[in-house]
Order: structure tokens, then sequence, then C-alpha cells
């Protein structure tokens, strides 16, 4: 029987007994509901969310259909520094957790026992995490956690995608502990200049909190995503010019981020130039080049001999 036609003959069956007075209890008033949730959702599975959804129309759409379905499909919203964003469970469906990773609405991703979650996620990403699953299940198994700092997509006045998520995310053991939520919300999408520039200002403040001491690995990289872990050694060398690469995308604005309207770039500048170390396009414009030299980015003072080096085998 197809799945649809299987949910609707329950449904049938449920809506009978209540119906009839013959259990009318909460608890079968509940399965109910939830039921009309999943035949809502088969009947229009097939409508719009394939592939990477180039427009805010697709991104609409799929918090449309979380809205719907987050009741039974192994995820739940937190509210978190002024944002709604989702954590999701071994038992999501791998597609829409990838969807929602390309919108930037994810705060956390459980592991536990294999990878399947995070199945349709680039090749090296999925090797990077499953390399830490390994090591971690060599000396004792347990879950893995990955906490994501994200951005949202930025698009232009035609609603066409400009900008795409910009992603730290933090792999390590989960601890157990789950964040409660009293309500379901919905989550918070921007369209904003201000508040669209200060998701990727909470991006470069997470990258800038890795220096030189940290107790760092970085598993993957690639233009717009950065996974770390720790570790009992000091970050290497290879691994800090990955770093810096990394954030010069911030500095520069080129790359992925040469796209920025005027607005967000100016916002993102404002945002960001109380560092000490942050000399940005715009800034650049107002020293002199020799100032800019003395005064540019810790990380890439520190590093800028190695970052030619910055390619090896994690980067997807």
């Amino acid at each position: 029987m197809h799945k649809l036609q299987l949910v609707e003959s329950v449904l049938r069956k449920v809506d009978a007994t209540i119906a009839t007075g013959a259990d009318s209890s909460p608890q079968l008033m509940c399965i109910s509901s939830e039921l009309k949730l999943r035949w809502h959702w088969e009947r229009c599975d097939g409508m719009a969310v394939d592939g990477v959804g180039e427009n805010r129309e697709t991104m609409m759409m799929v918090v449309k259909k979380e809205r719907e379905k987050r009741a039974f499909l192994g995820y739940y919203p937190i509210a978190k520094e002024q944002l709604t964003k989702l954590v999701i469970f071994p038992d999501a469906s791998p597609s829409h957790t990838y969807q929602f990773f390309q919108y930037g609405l994810i705060d956390t991703i459980l592991i536990f026992n294999d990878l399947k979650i995070i199945s349709e996620f680039p090749a090296g990403f999925v090797d990077a995490v499953k390399r830490f699953k390994n090591m971690i299940d060599n000396v004792n198994p347990r879950d893995v956690s990955l906490k994501f700092t994200n951005s949202q997509p930025i698009f232009n006045e035609e609603e066409e995608c400009l900008v795409r998520a910009y992603q730290v995310i933090f792999m390590s053991i989960f601890s157990g502990n789950f964040q409660p939520i009293d309500q379901f919300q919905d989550l918070t999408i921007y369209s904003h200049e201000g508040r669209l520039a200060s998701t990727l200002a909470m991006v470069f403040e997470r990258t800038q909190k890795i220096t030189k001491e940290s107790h760092t690995i970085i598993n993957y990289k690639s233009r717009n995503t950065l996974l770390v872990s720790s570790k009992r050694n000091k970050i290497e060398e290879r691994e800090m010019s990955l770093l810096v690469e990394f954030e010069s995308a911030f500095y520069n604005l080129f790359g992925l981020l040469e796209k920025f309207p005027e607005g967000i770039r100016r916002n993102l500048c404002y945002l960001i130039k109380d560092r000490e170390d942050q000399r940005c396009q715009l800034c650049a414009s107002k020293i002199s080049e020799e100032s800019n030299n003395e005064m540019g980015s810790t990380h890439m003072i520190k590093e800028e001999d190695n970052a030619s080096e910055a390619s090896f085998n994690i980067i997807a």
C-alpha cells in the first residue's frame, strides 16, 4: 500500500473510533491530529524542495513544511540569541536536514548510531564526522553533537540567492543535555540588511575565538563551512592557514561575499569594526596602505607565510 493510502486508512479508523464515542481520549485525539499532519505532508511531498533551492520562495516553502511536520519528524525549535533554530535528532529526514543546513536554520544535529542524518551533506563533511565518530567509538562508544553558528542566505530583489549561509560547526561528544522549549515557535527568517549582517558577524566572531593557542583541529573546510573539534595539542600551522583563508572573506569581502549588497557590506563592517585587527575593504579605503599593512588581521599576520599551504585532504 502507498504511504499516503496507509495514512488515510489509519486516519479513517481513528476518526471513526472517536466519532462513535468508543474512545475519545486526549491521547487518541492527539494521534488523529498527528495523522492529519502526516497525511498533509505526504500529499504535498513532491511539491518543491528538491535540490539546492536558489530563491527565497523555496526557502519559505521549507520553513512552512517544517512548521507542519515538526510534531513527529524528529526535530524541534529552540530560541537562542533572538533567533529560532532547530535541534535535529537522528530519525529526522536526511534530505530535509540538508535543506535546513543550506538555509542556516540548524542549531544542533545529534548523531547516535550511524551517520544517516547527514548522508546528503558533502562527502568530505561526512567523512570528517565519520573519522571523529570512529575515533570516539574505538575508545568508548558515545553519541556526537554538531553545534552550529551560522548566517542566513542573502537574496537579491528578484529573490535569487546571492550568498549562501556561512557556518562554523563545533563537533563534540554529546553531553546528554537538551535545551527545553515551552512552546513551538516559528523559525526566524531575516530580510532586513542589518539582521542579515548580524548573522554573518556571529560567524566571524566564532572564528575569532580560535587562536594559535587553541586546542582545536579543523576537520573540514569549504568556502562557506568550517567543521572543528577539540584536541589535546594546539592547532597546527596548516590548519591555522585554513582558518585564515576562511576568515579572509570577511576582511576582503571576496569570493562568496563579493556579491554582497552595499547595505549589508556596511552593516557587517560596522558590526565587526571594533576588533582592532579588522580591516575590510571599506575600512582599508579610509587608511593608508602602510597603516593597513601594520594593523592587518591578527590571524593573517601570524600565518600569512603559510596561507599558500591551505589545501590538503580535508577540503571538499
